[in-house]
Formats: C-alpha cells, sequence, structure tokens
C-alpha cells in the first residue's frame, strides 16, 4: 500500500499559513507480518519545519488483536520516541 497526502494550512494554531505533508507505505511479509515507515513534516509561515520519519513492526496474533512497535525519529530537533501498542478491532 502506498499513501499521500498534502495540506495547505490557514491559520494553523493562530499562525501564518503553512503546509503539512505525509507519504507513507506499508508492507506485508506474511498475513501476520507487516511494517509501515512514513515520513511527514509541517511547515507554517515563519519557516520552521518540523519533519520525521516512522517505522512500525506489527504483528496479528490473531483475526481481531495485533501488536506494532513504533520509533519516530523527529529530524529538526533529533528526538527518538519509542512506543509498543496493542489494537483491538472488532
Amino acid at each position: 500500500m502506498l499513501a499521500g497526502e498534502f495540506n495547505y494550512l490557514t491559520n494553523w494554531g493562530g499562525s501564518d499559513d503553512g503546509m503539512g505533508w505525509l507519504a507513507m507505505t506499508r508492507i506485508t511479509a506474511t498475513d501476520k507480518i507487516g511494517v509501515t515507515l512514513r515520513y511527514s513534516g509541517l511547515i507554517l509561515g515563519d519557516g520552521d519545519a518540523d519533519t520525521e520519519i516512522t517505522f512500525s513492526p506489527s504483528y496479528a496474533i490473531n483475526s481481531n488483536f495485533g501488536v506494532l512497535a513504533e520509533a519516530k525519529y523527529e529530524i529538526d530537533v533529533e528526538k527518538t520516541t519509542l512506543a509498543l501498542e496493542g489494537t483491538f478491532t472488532f
């Protein structure tokens, strides 16, 4: 799966106009294992950019429950955030 998004922003949080974007791919290795890669960003009128890269492997335990890990690297502030999640669908 491939996905992309572009947003033109007006009055974003009381700031000047700006733009945001997202490019993402989801790769499925097996019925249970997949990985998502995402690049996204936000630029406001002042020129400051907030961009990040996210890597997220996932595993489907059964048809209703899955787990995933997420590693997000915020490029502009050189900060890495890690998360573990469980997802339940019905």
